[in-house]
């Protein structure tokens, strides 16, 4: 008999771990975490997997409301992952405990770098903003819809295939993705549109310019087409860099910055510097 063949859970059994993968938080405390979330998710199979196992169950339930902790997107691999293996440990007469909570504490950090980049960090958190915020100042009603799609499409497709394919593949779940490079390809296409969208967007929509010239009549020559002609859109540019240097070298915060901005571009247009 094949693996999949000696599954105990079917389909819907794992549909509904995908329903409950949702509220991870929904309990989360600073002792254990994403504890109680993990292990409710995973109460349907383990009901089904120990039915006949009162004590393999109470075990299972104390491996599983152990700390955890890691992206919530892309948690439920692990659940997928610990699912295929409480199977196989019942299977083995509770003899692999130790085995299924190393694993699950093994993967929290390698798993969480993968979840952070493509969900926190960057990856769709940047790419579903820009393209949103450049639609929006375009008056575009689909903005909204767009930014909600780019970003939850891909957490609605980790989560479903995370715990179908995680319980499918068990442990070796991680290697057959590692070894496709389907991860290290994602977070690479969605570096380059998010930041192709926010050099885009910066370029379009942030405006500064100034009205400075020196001269008189004809031939006089202003300070702004001077510098269109080593660089277009140079001040934008600056003022962009600018921030971004404050932000992560000096650790000012955005708002300060926003009134910071605010406060330059009246004073400077107030004394003809700025336009």
């Amino acid at each position: 008999m094949s693996e999949k063949e000696r599954r105990l859970l079917t389909k819907k059994d794992l549909n509904k771990i995908f329903l409950r993968s949702y509220c991870y938080e929904c309990s989360f405390n600073f002792v254990r975490q994403q504890h109680m979330g993990f292990a409710w998710s995973m109460a349907p199979a383990l009901k089904k997997i120990y039915k006949d196992d009162p004590e393999g169950l109470a075990q299972a339930c104390k491996r599983q409301i152990s700390f955890f902790n890691t992206t919530p997107q892309i948690a439920p691999w692990v659940v997928g992952i610990e699912t295929a293996l409480e199977e196989e440990n019942h299977r083995a007469n509770d003899q692999m405990g130790e085995v299924v909570s190393a694993v699950k504490t093994s993967l929290m950090g390698p798993i969480s770098v993968i979840g952070d980049t493509l969900f926190l960090t960057g990856g769709f958190r940047l790419l579903a903003p820009t393209i949103g915020a450049s639609l929006a100042v375009q008056g575009n009603w689909l903005a909204i819809p767009i930014f909600l799609l780019i970003f939850n499409v891909p957490h609605f497709l980790s989560r479903y295939f995370g715990i179908h394919l995680g319980y499918q593949w068990g442990s070796s779940f991680f290697e057959k993705v590692v070894a496709s490079g389907l991860i290290d390809k994602m977070t690479e296409v969605c570096y380059i549109l998010g930041l192709t969208m926010i050099g885009a967007v910066s370029a379009n929509y942030v405006a500064l310019s100034t009205p400075l010239a020196y001269g008189s009549g004809e031939s006089a020559v202003t300070i702004q087409g001077i510098l269109d002609s080593l660089f277009l859109n140079i001040l934008p540019l600056g003022v962009i860099m600018l921030c971004l240097w404050l932000m992560k070298k000096k650790n000012v915060p955005a708002h300060w910055l926003i009134f910071l901005l605010m406060a330059i571009g009246i004073i400077g247009g107030a004394l003809g510097i700025l336009a």
